[in-house]
């Protein structure tokens, strides 16, 4: 068919009984062919499928896609390797075509067309900026706008070590109302996993043993995360206690624990609090050059005033727990730590005295 079209194309095209006999036999082959690919036995609309990582380690696998090639099949070990890889380390892989995206979100438990929609967006955005553009883009419903904060929650969990990527994420969303007080409702679902309830309710097996128990590590990446969002603005140090009944009822959220004793705090969530007020104090110093920034620092928990019920408790965590904390990091990052507990516990206590004279 090639030879025809560039000798019609060149002019020379044959002339004659002979050759009118040989063009008569190639266009009854040709079609003979073309109409063979039809059938179920030739296949010959499918794609090959080769990737990018199939290229390059032709050396050390082969060439799969050719005839009679030797090939060698590490598929096994790698879809295994798959399940042990935190979301933001195959987000990486993904970007040079090495890896399924839609498969790792049902790996994650992405049961949904809406989770999944938000966390492919997620995962395959270049930075925290394109991510947020992407998820306005999805133009969700209300409701479904909701699945964000979960999704970003869960994908921060199951990193490795704490990812400021989605933290920054967060931050951005948080600056609309409902998807802040979704984030807030999330950090309380977080309490309810780890084993605070309200008074009268009793802790099921379920929410004690299994998935819903977060590990140490969820519990670091996730009061990192909270503290990042509360130290920036996103949230207000308020959330530790939920003082909008309104948005409870409205969104379903009437099991939530209303108040967090912080005196009987679970050891799971007094891990949760301490490294979350630690974040707080050590990113509120982080924009002061040499000098402390006792302004900064007192200008987050100086939102307490909002919500004076929760000062007394803030208070005593902060004197007995945060202040004789050593997971802060280095010398000078403890030395910090101690140095604004004792400033918030002094302001914390004016707020409360204040209160009682009222």
């Amino acid at each position: 068919m090639i030879e025809s079209i560039n000798n019609l194309k060149n002019n020379r095209v044959k002339t004659g009984v002979n050759a009118s006999a040989i063009v008569s036999e190639h266009t009854i082959r040709m079609k003979k062919t073309l109409g063979s690919l039809n059938t179920r036995s030739i296949k010959a609309s499918e794609p090959l499928r080769i990737g990018l990582s199939d290229i390059r380690d032709t050396e050390k696998k082969g060439k799969w896609w050719l005839v009679g090639a030797s090939w060698r099949n590490d598929g096994v070990h790698n879809s295994k390797d798959l399940k042990r890889t935190s979301p933001a380390a195959v987000s990486s892989e993904f970007l040079e075509g090495t890896t399924d995206l839609l498969q790792l979100a049902k790996e994650q438990r992405m049961n949904t067309d809406i989770r999944r929609a938000v966390f492919i967006t997620i995962m395959s955005a270049t930075d925290y900026k394109d991510a947020h553009l992407r998820l306005l883009k999805l133009k969700l419903k209300r409701a479904q706008e909701l699945e964000i904060p979960r999704v970003l929650i869960h994908c921060a969990s199951c990193e490795q070590s704490y990812n400021p990527y989605y933290t920054l994420i967060a931050r951005r969303l948080c600056s609309e109302r409902k998807l802040k007080m979704a984030f807030q409702f999330s950090l309380w679902d977080i309490f309810k996993r780890l084993g605070e309830k309200n008074d009268g309710d009793d802790i099921s097996d379920e929410e004690e043993d299994g998935e819903e128990g977060l590990s140490a590590r969820k519990i670091v990446n996730l009061g990192r995360m909270f503290g990042s969002l509360i130290a920036n603005g996103g949230l207000s140090v308020t959330c530790l206690k939920v003082s909008a009944p309104i948005f409870i009822i409205r969104f379903n959220f009437a099991d939530f624990i209303k108040t967090l004793n912080f005196a009987y705090l679970q050891p799971k969530t007094k891990t949760f609090v301490e490294i979350l007020l630690i974040t707080v104090i050590l990113q509120s110093q982080k924009r002061s050059s040499g000098s402390r920034d006792e302004k900064s620092l007192l200008n987050i928990f100086r939102m307490v005033e909002e919500a004076p019920q929760m000062a007394r408790g803030l208070q005593y965590f902060i004197k007995k727990v945060v202040s004789k904390a050593d997971i802060a990091g280095g010398k000078s990052e403890r030395d910090t730590v101690r140095w604004a507990s004792s400033k918030v516990v002094e302001s914390l206590t004016n707020l409360a005295t204040t209160k009682l004279v009222e």
